[in-house]
């Protein structure tokens, strides 16, 4: 991508070109529109808004009809009826979940706003203001009033989808007007301001853009009464006062003495309408601690690091993966804390529980995470799509290590993955995820008698070991050279001293 290009295409399989819009109508074109009836629409709009992940069949039904109580015949026949209309484009069901499969030469209106959406807060990061009012344009033109406006909305569900959707227009509405005022069109903005705060008057981004093209403008004196009018209004209908940065600018317009906003990602306040913005976020450090023993993975450690911290035009991911014990997340801890210095604006981590019998909701991890990033977590977005887009958001012009321990596929990992170059991914899995080239995976073995040896002197005492060579090899040979169990055979002789080494290898 160049510095003011804003295009983007969709690279998924094969067939003549769709063209699918939800940001106004929902419509499905081919050579020509479409028909969709009008009791399908609410199934080809939640498969569109969860795209390219998957909808349960239980919130299909949802959207459908508002229950699921008797439901699933009907929705195996809307669903067939639907793959008819779409030649194909919606798979068989895969555990209970069905998705829509975009061809190489399809076109969806809500991905297309997306990318064009973080290419200009990409724009943003590096200060080229310029290329980001290009981009974030284009992005505001595939819009129509209001989104899905042909589906029913009966059930609750598709009225929050809604909402989302237009939640995340307002936010790039907001991230355009910052940097046009940033450019100097102050005087312009003046009145697009004023008619956005007619309709979220209680928006503090908003009122801040407002004091700062006021003071700009040469008109001082309301700025700082605008700050008295959203402080009262506050008071009124939240009970509170004005947060932080709306205060620490009043201050400065009243000494004159205004910072202009910069360049960088953490000025564009991605903050839910009628809220007194985004949270003040600790640093992001959440990486377990990495073991003070470590042993051995020298080629391992060497190539994990240089991929992840290699820089490059994409998101370098890598992987970790074999049998339970062999110390995949060891590893990961390791390798992580090494490369932290590459990746100075934090590192997120998460245990995805793949392995075990409830793996982690992903709608929870993400609210989880985003509120680490800065975002409010009382105004998070409900769905799924709607939580990764505010994530890849936030994380543009970022260095971000993102570490998720014990995955169970790559569909696991999809929402949690950065968007932007200078952030990467480290993972972990029992399974080999080769489902992209672009993942960069690294088969982990047992360790070798020599350093299982290592491992255990570092627990026990090299002394201890060394006292009967013969009974530690027997019990290195027991543990199979499997980190965890030469570990937890080291924890029982530890808490055990006067046991000889022999009475526990027998």
């Amino acid at each position: 991508m160049t510095a003011g290009s804003c295009r983007t295409t969709l690279t998924l399989g094969r067939g003549d070109t769709v063209r699918f819009s939800i940001l106004g109508v929902l419509s499905v074109h081919d050579a020509a529109p479409v028909p969709i009836p009008r009791t399908r629409r609410p199934l080809l709009a939640a498969l569109l808004l969860a795209w390219p992940g998957e909808v349960s069949a239980q919130t299909l039904m949802e959207a459908a009809w508002g229950d699921t109580v008797g439901r699933e015949n009907a929705l195996k026949t809307a669903v067939s009826q639907l793959r008819r209309l779409l030649n194909g484009r919606v798979p068989p069901a895969r555990t209970h979940a069905y998705r829509l499969e975009l061809r190489p030469d399809d076109t969806y209106d809500l991905e297309r706003y997306r990318r064009l959406a973080q290419q200009g807060h990409e724009h943003i990061a590096v200060g080229n203001h310029q290329a980001a009012v290009a981009c974030l344009r284009e992005a505001l033109a595939l819009w129509g009033d209001p989104p899905l406006a042909d589906v029913p909305d009966d059930p609750l569900r598709l009225a929050t989808w809604r909402q989302e959707l237009l939640w995340e227009r307002k936010v790039t509405q907001q991230t355009l007007l910052e940097s046009r005022l940033l450019l100097g069109e102050h005087h312009q903005l003046l009145p697009e301001i004023r008619k956005e705060l007619a309709e979220d008057p209680l928006s503090e981004p908003l009122n801040a853009l407002l004091m700062r093209a006021l003071y700009r403008a040469g008109y001082r004196v309301e700025a700082l009464r605008r700050y008295d009018t959203i402080a009262t209004l506050l008071a009124q209908d939240t009970a509170v006062e004005p947060g932080v940065r709306l205060r620490r600018l009043r201050d400065e317009i009243a000494a004159d003495d205004v910072t202009e906003p910069a360049a960088g990602p953490r000025e564009v306040r991605l903050t839910q309408p009628s809220t007194p913005g985004m949270s003040t976020a600790p640093p992001l450090a959440q990486l377990p601690p990495a073991v003070t023993d470590f042993t051995g993975r020298a080629a391992e450690i060497e190539q994990l690091s240089r991929h992840l911290s290699a820089p490059g035009a994409g998101v370098p991911i890598a992987s970790i993966w074999g049998p339970p014990g062999v110390g995949k997340s060891t590893l990961a801890h390791q390798v992580a804390h090494l490369v932290r210095p590459t990746f100075p604006d934090g590192q997120i981590y998460v245990h995805m529980a793949g392995t075990s019998d409830r793996p982690r909701d992903i709608g929870e991890v993400l609210g989880e995470v985003l509120p680490a990033l800065g975002a409010s977590a009382a105004y998070l977005p409900a769905t799924v799509t709607a939580r990764a887009a505010l994530y890849r958001s936030l994380l543009a012009g970022r260095r971000v290590l993102v570490v998720l321990d014990d995955v169970c596929d790559m569909y696991q990992t999809h929402p949690l993955l950065p968007g932007t170059p200078g952030c990467a991914v480290l993972l972990t899995s029992r399974a080999h995820l080769a489902e992209t080239a672009s993942v960069r995976t690294v088969l982990l073995g047992p360790l070798s008698q020599q350093e299982s040896m290592s491992l255990l002197g570092d627990i026990i005492g090299a002394d201890r070991v060394q006292s009967d060579p013969a009974a530690a090899a027997d019990i290195i040979e027991a543990c199979s050279g499997l980190p965890l169990a030469v570990r937890l055979a080291g924890a029982r002789l530890l808490a055990r001293p006067d046991c000889p080494l022999h009475a526990f290898a027998d």
